[in-house]
């Protein structure tokens, strides 16, 4: 029966503990980690998709409020509030692909799609694993 070692470390004090842990148990608490691992993974990617799209709706409507308040009708006005607005929504949809391609596509890519190379599709695999 395999041994589990744990150190703790709490209120400058440092004590060991050891106790004898069943194969099924271990199984268990291994799949546990991994399930976990995915569902954190998951969970980061999210919440930067959500954060990016707050972001883009945040200076969607502080670019409305801004227009609407200066009577600016130059090009030059234009161009700098279409160029950020599209970075801000194309970070948003990025972002969603990526979120689906990790956790619902992991055995499709927009590459083989669009290649039909067994071998590019291959690269991205490896390349969302690394």
């Amino acid at each position: 029966m395999p041994k589990c070692k744990i150190h703790v470390y709490a209120e400058n004090d440092f004590k060991n503990y050891e106790d004898e842990i069943d194969s099924e148990r271990l199984t268990k608490l291994a799949n546990g980690k991994i399930n976990l691992i995915r569902f954190l993974e998951l969970f980061e990617i999210y919440e930067q998709l959500l954060d990016a799209h707050i972001e883009a709706k945040s200076v969607f409507y502080k670019l409305n409020i801004k227009s609407r308040l200066k009577a600016e009708d130059t090009a030059q006005y234009f161009h700098t509030t279409r160029n950020e607005l599209n970075r801000r929504l194309f970070n948003t949809l990025n972002l969603g692909k990526l979120y689906l391609d990790k956790h619902f596509f992991k055995n499709k890519s927009f590459v083989f799609k669009v290649t039909q190379s067994a071998e590019k599709h291959q690269k991205v695999q490896e390349h969302r694993q690394g």
